[in-house]
Parts: structure tokens; C-alpha cells; sequence
């Protein structure tokens, strides 16, 4: 897969999803991302979004990793953003991972030097208010790392209470069933060899699925729909193999 974007152009990497779902990589050099990454990465995403939800009218979802708010100033951003935003913290799952459980004596025993113990879950936060919010949500997060964006053919609520069946069926430890949402959380891994069913379960519906993975280095976006039509209007030219994906003019 190429490597990162520059000030001249975009390049998203091509992803190796089931039919019809597609997906892509934005590689970043780092989160936070650098100025001169940023800004050409920001705008695609917000044209990229406008894009999809016009022509699929679609709701939009954003939530915060909180893994992730070590980097950067992203405690402070939402700090000075609570009012509007009203965040509802809550729990993403890696589908086809372990359900999350508490520590053991045997995750401390079996540490290195140096070593950590592994993640205990994945919290996210919310936004709770209006789709404008959403938005400014997305703009205003983008580029840390912590970013989820899902696309919805349905109501918000709808999907809250589809997510979370899905995820809460996995969970056995009673410690982590209390959240009032849980949300899919997708990477590379995720979407790759993976047959279109296993997909359509673990997205629980939605369309769009766009998220700054710190795993993979970059930005996933993967769809339902196929994304070519929207590339096209964006300015994109295809390419093929051996290093399949869309260049786009920055």
C-alpha cells in the first residue's frame, strides 16, 4: 500500500473487501496528523460525506475514540464543545475478537519488561445532539486519531439499538453490559478476507463506515454502496494492480 498523502494529492489504498462492500486506506505519517496532511485530508472527508449523505440521504453518527485522546489537544477540544455536543460515553467492539473481560492475575503474570497489560475495553463518546453537530464534531476531531464516523439509512436510534444487540450478545462479564450505546469497531483486519455476511452482521446496517485507525496508521473508509460514483465527482482516477486504490488532486 502506497505511503502517506502529501500536499499535492490524496491516494487511497484499496482494502480487500467482500462484494459489494469496498473499502480504503488513507495513510497518515502520524496522529496527530501534520499540518500539511491535515487540511487536504479534512476536506476530502467533509466533501466525501456531503456526498454520501446527499445522494443515499443518509443520517449521519460521530463518536469519540477515547483510546485515543492522549494525542493532541482532544480532551480540550471537547471540553470547549460539551454544550453542543452533550457526549454519551459508551463502548466500542472488535467484532471476531474476545468480548472484553476484566484483568486476570495471568494478563500481569505473562507481562515483559516494560510491557503493558492489555486494553481492558474501548470507550467512546458520543454525540448526542443534531446531525450540524455531528458534523462540527467530525471537522473539529479530525486528524487525532479519534474519529468514528458511521453513515446510516435509518434513524440514529434505530441503529443505537441494533449496535447494541449485536454487541452486547458477545459480552459475558455483567461489568461491561451497562453502557447506554455499544458501537463496531472496524480496522484492516476487520474488513479483509472476510465474507459479505460476516460484514452485513457486524455493521448492524449502516452504509458508510469511516474511522481513524491508529492500528492501521491512516483512515478507513469502507461502504455498502460503491464509493466510485462519489470518487468520480471528487476528481478521482482509478488505479490498478499491483497497488490498487484512487488518487485524488489535493
Amino acid at each position: 500500500m502506497s505511503g502517506p498523502i502529501t500536499t499535492t494529492k490524496l491516494r487511497l489504498g484499496a482494502i480487500s473487501a467482500p462484494t459489494p462492500w469496498e473499502a480504503y486506506l488513507l495513510p497518515v505519517t502520524q496522529f496527530p496528523m501534520p499540518p500539511g496532511e491535515l487540511e487536504p485530508a479534512r476536506q476530502f472527508f467533509q466533501r466525501l460525506t456531503r456526498l454520501a449523505i446527499e445522494a443515499w440521504n443518509l443520517t449521519p453518527e460521530f463518536s469519540i475514540q477515547v483510546n485515543c485522546l492522549h494525542l493532541g489537544d482532544g480532551a480540550t477540544r471537547i471540553q470547549n464543545n460539551g454544550r453542543a455536543w452533550i457526549p454519551m460515553i459508551g463502548l466500542g467492539i472488535w467484532p471476531g475478537r474476545q468480548a472484553p473481560t476484566m484483568w486476570t492475575d495471568a494478563d500481569f503474570r505473562e507481562l515483559g519488561i516494560g510491557e503493558k497489560p492489555r486494553e481492558l475495553m474501548y470507550q467512546l463518546l458520543r454525540v448526542t445532539t443534531t446531525a450540524d453537530a455531528r458534523e462540527q464534531a467530525q471537522s473539529t476531531m479530525f486528524g487525532l486519531g479519534t474519529g468514528l464516523q458511521i453513515l446510516l439509512p435509518m434513524a440514529n436510534d434505530e441503529f443505537i439499538s441494533r449496535a447494541r444487540s449485536f454487541c452486547l450478545a458477545g459480552i459475558q462479564d455483567p461489568v461491561f453490559t451497562c453502557y447506554p450505546f455499544y458501537l463496531p469497531l472496524l480496522d484492516i483486519a476487520s474488513l479483509s478476507n472476510r465474507s459479505s455476511s460476516e460484514l452485513d452482521l457486524w455493521s448492524c446496517g449502516l452504509t458508510v463506515y469511516l474511522r481513524e485507525s491508529l492500528e492501521d496508521k491512516g483512515v478507513i473508509v469502507a461502504s455498502r454502496q460503491s464509493l466510485v460514483p462519489l470518487f468520480e465527482k471528487l476528481g478521482g482516477r482509478a488505479q490498478a494492480a499491483p497497488d490498487p486504490g484512487w488518487v485524488f488532486p489535493g
